[in-house]
């Protein structure tokens, strides 16, 4: 199954794993918008698909 998540929470958890990490919420959130990360949208908030967003970090 996949994950997903908040913005909020996905850089949580990046933050979690590196806390020296330059990735901000509003890069996630640009990344959505783009449609450069599978995301779904639930009301007003995106649910990012987590291991597809770390997938598209360490390739960049």
């Amino acid at each position: 199954m996949k994950k997903y998540r908040t913005i909020k929470e996905c850089h949580q958890l990046i933050k979690t794993d590196d806390p020296n990490s330059a990735i901000s919420e509003y890069f996630i959130r640009d990344m959505c918008r783009k449609k450069q990360v599978p995301c779904l949208k639930a009301g007003c908030k995106y649910l990012v698909n987590y291991d597809e967003l770390i997938k598209l970090l360490e390739i960049a």
